[in-house]
């Protein structure tokens, strides 16, 4: 799996525009150091903190082909560390590079933490998921791109759009 970068409001002025992964690829790509100074060079390529939010975040996540997998958009984030990023008013959208690359899944959260290596989405705050064939919401949920698996653990509350057939036999 590759992450990407892409920009909302490209026509905004670029000072309003902050790429997250921006920091994540500095904070990866420290230039080669000598022995001596090896040890501080691998400390500050795994401290990179963002001392304020980024507003409008964006963090893409495509397949080997270039595809588009899905996207992490957020009103705000903080890099806690290379590998965790917090996200404000999040919203998660995954696509079917299958079927045109159409949505197939968008969760929506207050707050949100993110996990770039597990590939790994949670909140202890509220959800609201929707797919094509059901609409569910609760807390204290959790997303896993890899197993493509999502849990919700609390106040969960599931609605299927599909017909239901034969239920009572």
């Amino acid at each position: 799996m590759d992450v990407g970068c892409s920009m909302l409001d490209v026509g905004r002025s670029t000072r309003h525009v902050i790429c997250g992964l921006a920091l994540l690829t500095i904070a990866t790509h420290t230039p080669a150091a000598s022995p001596s100074e090896k040890p501080r060079a691998e400390a500050a390529a795994t401290d990179v903190r963002a001392s304020a939010p980024i507003t409008q975040f964006s963090l893409p996540l495509f397949n080997d082909e270039g595809q588009r997998l899905s996207i992490l958009v957020a009103a705000e984030a903080r890099v806690i560390t290379p590998d965790h990023i917090t996200a404000t008013d999040m919203i998660l959208t995954r696509y079917n590079p299958d079927e045109g690359n159409t949505i197939d899944t968008t969760l929506v959260s207050p707050s949100a933490e993110a996990f770039i290596k597990e590939q790994r989405v949670r909140g202890d705050s509220t959800v609201s998921i929707t797919r094509p064939d059901f609409q569910a919401t609760g807390a204290d949920w959790s997303y896993n791109h890899k197993d493509q698996r999502i849990t919700i653990g609390r106040d969960v509350h599931l609605v299927f759009k599909a017909e239901i057939q034969n239920i009572l036999k």
